[in-house]
């Protein structure tokens, strides 16, 4: 979410599940360069 223009610049990318585990990548449009990664790699 861009604050200055409160719209949605880009979406995070599901590249990877398996049971409850998940693994997403998510390129920012505004800086192509930079990538953010985020998981969940605990368990319940």
């Amino acid at each position: 979410l861009d604050l200055r223009s409160n719209k949605t610049t880009g979406e995070p990318i599901l590249i990877h599940k398996k049971g409850t585990k998940v693994v997403g990548l998510h390129c920012n449009p505004l800086q192509p360069d930079l990538l953010l990664s985020c998981g969940n790699d605990h368990f319940v």
